[in-house]
């Protein structure tokens, strides 16, 4: 098993945790994101990953803060302190590709809710939509 596959299995696992949270709570702990950065960092430095790279990885989670501070919480704050926790287990790459699809899964879980409901009030956890961009990225969807 490649040190990259195994970091995208110990995100996908993080994130499911982080999901189910956001799904049942819309929030999470700081000590959970705390736990996700740490784990991270460990996985990082025993795969040997170069610190260049786990930075780049961060600019996903980083932009997010950055929106969320711009939009005065309009995006969760705890989305962007997920995604820099996911820097040590994903590629730039991936980092990059798991929030974009996130974002079109979550605005096609919004478009769903729209027609079905004809509200636009309802909250859509954007966590949650992770573990399934996980999943299409594991499964060679991407």
């Amino acid at each position: 098993m490649s040190q990259m596959f195994a970091g995208e299995l110990i995100a996908l696992a993080v994130s499911a945790v982080f999901a189910l949270w956001d799904i049942k709570l819309r929030r999470a702990p700081l000590w959970l994101f705390a736990a996700g950065f740490l784990a991270g960092c460990i996985f990082a430095a025993a795969a040997k990953r170069a610190l260049p790279a786990v930075l780049l990885s961060m600019i996903p989670g980083l932009l997010l803060l950055l929106l969320s501070v711009l939009t005065e919480g309009g995006i969760g704050t705890g989305d962007g302190l997920f995604y820099v926790s996911l820097a040590g287990f994903l590629s730039p790459r991936d980092s990059f590709l798991i929030l974009f699809l996130s974002v079109f899964l979550a605005g096609l879980a919004a478009l769903f809710l729209y027609m079905r409901k004809r509200e636009r009030k309802t909250t859509i956890p954007f966590l949650a939509m992770v573990p399934a961009s996980l999943l299409i990225l594991l499964t060679g969807g991407m």
